[in-house]
């Protein structure tokens, strides 16, 4: 019972970071309009806001690339990916925006269709470095300073 307080404590303030970040909430709007199905951002977008926050970071980290996956099994043509791609990058004014249909990638893959984000996911997933950060049981974890 204890683990599940602290993880929601954990939550409360990772949403609570994330709210009061108006970069990251216009770029979830702005993906919420798309209305692409079982939409995602990759962990490195949220990670980076996290890791400034837990160093004190006044100015954000410059994001290398912002990673968007997607499941659509009747749009699956790459061109589609970069039409999306390019609606962000000229809505936002960046140009590091990476779109991806999984259920493609699957296929390009030679992976089993059918798990939204099974294999394919786990080319994204990505294990935490530093002091604040450690990877277990597959998933990212981060202590709040």
């Amino acid at each position: 019972m204890r683990g599940n307080v602290i993880l929601t404590a954990y939550m409360d303030r990772l949403l609570q970071l994330i709210r009061s970040n108006n970069e990251i909430m216009e770029d979830l709007a702005l993906l919420r309009s798309l209305q692409l199905p079982d939409v995602h951002v990759a962990a490195g977008y949220v990670r980076n806001c996290v890791w400034d926050r837990l160093h004190g970071y006044e100015e954000r980290t410059p994001l290398n690339d912002i990673d968007v996956i997607y499941y659509d099994l009747e749009e699956m043509s790459e061109q589609f990916e970069k039409i999306i791609e390019r609606q962000l990058n000229e809505q936002t004014g960046r140009s590091i925006w990476s779109v991806k249909n999984q259920a493609r990638m699957h296929i390009r893959n030679r992976t089993k269709i059918g798990k939204r984000f099974g294999p394919g996911w786990k080319f994204y997933r990505r294990r935490c470095c530093g002091e604040s950060g450690y990877f277990r049981h597959g998933r990212c974890h981060y202590r709040f300073a």
